[in-house]
């Protein structure tokens, strides 16, 4: 929708996407996959008080597991070049000194969830969002949380009450 917004000269705010599929790639490097998978395997999907145990400790793993460094290099980089005015650089020096004498402060982001599913249905307030993320290494860091708000128990009871799966989702942010 910000796409099409954007190509009728709507004024919208520079922003990337990490992709579902980045999401992905992060499970599989860390190992995280088969571990969430082996955590959901003879669980009560009924039992509230388990469901929010193995939350808390997939959230965990997935917030003390370190980004894959492709995908924290291209994080951080689609980041630094939200502020570039490319008009700044017409005619000028683009040495890395003369660059980095005309830099600005970081930009303040908002670093949002967007859940990808086969279904229809809309998972609107079940997962995390920030606002106000300033730096590359917060906007990693919440990008890992809103990663890691795939698994937020309610969510997950959500899911399985409509008789879907852990892994029939992805997120991208």
């Amino acid at each position: 929708f910000l796409s099409e917004m954007y190509r009728e000269k709507y004024p919208v705010p520079a922003g990337f996407c990490v992709t579902s599929k980045a999401y992905n790639h992060f499970l599989e490097k860390s190992g995280l996959s088969t571990k969430i998978m082996s955590l959901f395997e003879n669980t009560d999907m009924n039992d509230f008080k388990k469901i929010e145990e193995i939350s808390g400790q997939i959230k965990k793993m997935i917030l003390d597991a370190s980004l894959p460094s492709d995908l924290a290099d291209a994080v951080s980089e689609a980041y630094d070049i939200l502020d570039v005015d490319k008009h700044v650089f017409e005619g000028k020096d683009s040495s890395a000194l003369a660059i980095l004498k005309r830099s600005f402060e970081p930009l303040f982001v908002s670093v949002r969830s967007s859940v990808c599913s086969k279904e229809t249905e809309s998972f609107a307030g079940q997962h995390d969002s920030y606002l106000h993320v300033k730096g590359e290494k917060d906007v990693l860091r919440r990008v890992k949380q809103c990663f890691a708000s795939l698994f937020n128990a309610r969510a997950l009871k959500y899911r399985s009450l409509k008789g879907m799966g852990w892994n029939d989702f992805s997120l991208g942010v």
